[in-house]
């Protein structure tokens, strides 16, 4: 069937570009045409007055879980807010109910939603308990969803020896997650030992899964990444993990960005969140 969509104001093309009292036509599930003039025939119509139709919105990297919990923190360094496992962010998840959590989770799906995001990639926290509370909220929600999940305890606390593997104990919780989730993504290669990214990585190639990690977020990664392995976080998170996404990249090195365009890993930059 076909749909004929009028509005006011569209945003078209890959330059977001103004088009007024255009259309949309839909054939089954596919646009198959947008322009403006005399529309083409089509099953249905639809007219949206007083309204800017958009294509549909990514948002590539989200913690859906801090909804819970917004602006907590504001000011405090890096390490102090997100550094597993005690950073104030994995504090708050630990210590906040569930029925919080899973409230905050779907008010922000809403106000996705509501706003034109179609999609969104969700780096979840908290392993397998994590990722249920957001499989629960999703429950009827229209909106795709890519989740990352997190594994915990995959190393001890002491990261200095990089060639620490993830204790036998946590392999059958890390099974059972890439049972429920699109990919694999540690905080960063700094938190994280080299074998202990080749590890995961192999886990997530046998179960066909993505890999994801943030990487060059702080101004002393790539300093503290070389004290321990010789190599930055981007090439460790390259090298060893074979990520498939990288998230913020703030602060990487020319070689850095050289060697993520030289094996075409896409990265996602976050301008608000490392704003001063």
């Amino acid at each position: 069937m076909k749909t004929l969509l009028e509005a006011p104001f569209l945003l078209v093309g890959d330059e977001m570009r103004l088009l007024r009292d255009g259309y949309i036509l839909i054939d089954g599930n596919t646009i198959s045409e947008v322009g403006k003039g005399k529309p083409p025939q089509a099953e249905r119509s639809i007219r949206r007055e007083e309204s800017i139709t958009v294509p549909g919105l990514i948002n590539s990297h989200v913690h859906i879980g801090d909804a819970a919990f917004k602006d907590s923190g504001f000011g405090k360094p890096l390490d102090e807010l997100f550094k597993p496992p005690n950073g104030l962010k994995h504090r708050l998840l630990k210590n906040t109910a569930r029925d919080i959590v899973l409230k905050a989770i779907k008010d922000t799906l809403f106000e996705m939603q509501s706003s034109g995001t179609t999609t969104f990639a969700d780096f979840r926290e908290g392993s397998i308990a994590g990722v249920r509370v957001l499989l629960e909220a999703l429950t009827k929600q229209k909106i795709r969803t890519l989740i990352f999940g997190r594994p915990n305890n995959t190393q001890s606390e002491h990261r200095d020896d990089t060639h620490e593997t993830i204790p036998q104990s946590s392999l059958t919780d890390i099974n059972e997650l890439l049972q429920a989730v699109h990919g694999l993504a540690p905080s960063s290669p700094n938190d994280v030992t080299d074998e202990t990214l080749r590890q995961l990585f192999r886990l997530a190639k046998q179960h066909s899964k993505l890999r994801a990690t943030h990487a060059a977020e702080s101004p002393d990664s790539e300093r503290i990444s070389k004290s321990r392995s010789g190599l930055t976080e981007v090439q460790r998170a390259i090298d060893y993990f074979e990520a498939n996404l990288l998230v913020h990249l703030t602060y990487a090195s020319q070689q850095d960005l050289n060697l993520v365009a030289e094996r075409g890993v896409p990265v996602v930059v976050c301008p608000r969140a490392n704003a001063p």
